[in-house]
């Protein structure tokens, strides 16, 4: 499938100062560096990683809501630069973020809030927006009497329905789905899952999944990217990434998700914590937590490629990756 979204070598890097007014530079946190990453038309790409590894810088970058230190977004194949190609990427990619009560203004009501983006981007008359928010409140499983309360009169369930009723309302391809389901009770992230799919199906709509929770992307995904430090180590379709890990760290995470099966076994955790992105470790920048891990890994970074034996969707960067299953 053609490329919907293509991020090209993409970097995030912030500087990071001291305190005062004229606070020296005290380094570079490199949140995201040199990502290359595409999203087709219909898919759902889902990007995992643990807590502080870049996910959601990354899906910032995806919507333009960080400019790239350096590298290039592009959006139906044409480079997203200046004021016109700005505007049509906000209609065409939405965010839907972790807190639904953040991100809500406690202020507007939900009319308000859904009709908001319509009148900013001029879409319709009065009463076409007023029909389209009544559509879109119905969509997401909430009714039109909802229209007029506020963020506060609502269940954190019902207010994410509310923050992907927004997303939705000026008919966007791509939605940047950042922990959707993070902030939600178990019981509820189920029935907020089986909404995207349902609305995936029903509009076509294109995800970039941003989660830790591994058993939500299994259910959602269609390629799953792995995130370290910054840069992407693995990136392959959904059942032969979670079936046969090409890289270590992928492998750990897997391990680590929470099985009845094996209520009464210790899978062995990561050793140690995640190296400081201010100053990442030379070569492979897993090294110091890998089992696998030899002399090459410590000097010389690996490159993003299909290991061997491997399917050239399935992309590792590792020097010695996990064999293929039998």
């Amino acid at each position: 499938m053609a490329a919907l979204l293509e991020l090209d070598r993409v970097t995030k890097h912030f500087p990071l100062r001291g305190v005062g007014l004229f606070g020296a530079a005290l380094g570079t946190v490199q949140a995201v560096t040199e990502v290359d990453l595409a999203v087709a038309a219909g898919e759902t790409l889902a990007l995992v990683g643990e807590s502080g590894c870049g996910k959601t810088t990354l899906g910032r970058l995806a919507a333009l809501l960080h400019r790239p230190s350096a590298g290039e977004v592009r959006l139906d194949g044409r480079p997203v630069a200046g004021r016109a190609a700005l505007a049509r990427l906000r209609r065409r990619v939405q965010t839907v973020f972790q807190d639904p009560f953040g991100s809500l203004n406690p202020r507007l009501s939900v009319r308000y809030s859904l009709t908001e983006p319509l009148a900013i981007h001029g879409v319709g008359t009065a009463a076409e927006r007023r029909r389209r928010v009544e559509a879109l409140i119905v969509a997401v499983g909430l009714s039109p009497a909802d229209l007029e309360r506020y963020p506060h009169q609502f269940s954190g369930g019902q207010r994410q329905r509310i923050a992907i009723a927004r997303a939705l309302a000026l008919d966007p391809a791509l939605i940047v789905l950042d922990e959707p389901l993070s902030s939600l009770d178990v019981s509820v992230q189920s029935q907020v899952l089986n909404l995207l799919a349902a609305l995936q199906r029903d509009q076509g709509l294109s995800y970039l999944f941003i989660s830790h929770d591994l058993a939500a992307v299994e259910h959602l995904a269609d390629r799953i990217a792995v995130m370290y430090l910054g840069r992407i180590v693995e990136l392959a379709p959904r059942d032969a990434l979670l079936g046969g890990p090409a890289h270590p760290y992928t492998s750990a995470l897997i391990d680590a998700v929470p099985r009845i099966e094996d209520r009464r076994r210790r899978r062995p955790a990561l050793k140690g914590d995640v190296p400081s992105p201010i100053a990442p470790p030379p070569g492979c920048a897993f090294h110091p937590r890998c089992p696998r891990a030899e002399a090459r890994c410590r000097v010389e970074r690996p490159v993003l490629a299909p290991p061997a034996g491997r399917d050239p969707a399935h992309l590792a960067a590792c020097h010695f990756p996990l064999s293929p299953p039998a």
